[in-house]
């Protein structure tokens, strides 16, 4: 996974890397209904990030 400002993006062995923004939700088969987005997961973390002005 690579981190940038407000930006997760998850690399895979088997196929494209997926970018997760603002309100992109993060899903995954594994944790049937867990669902969060990027954004989320930089606020619960306490980084700013320019979707959320407020942390």
């Amino acid at each position: 996974m690579i981190v940038k400002p407000g930006v997760l993006e998850f690399f895979y062995q088997d196929s494209l890397p997926q970018t997760y923004m603002g309100k992109t939700l993060l899903i995954d088969a594994l944790f049937e209904g867990l669902e969060l987005t990027a954004e989320q997961v930089f606020i619960k973390a306490g980084i700013p990030t320019f979707f959320h002005k407020n942390v």
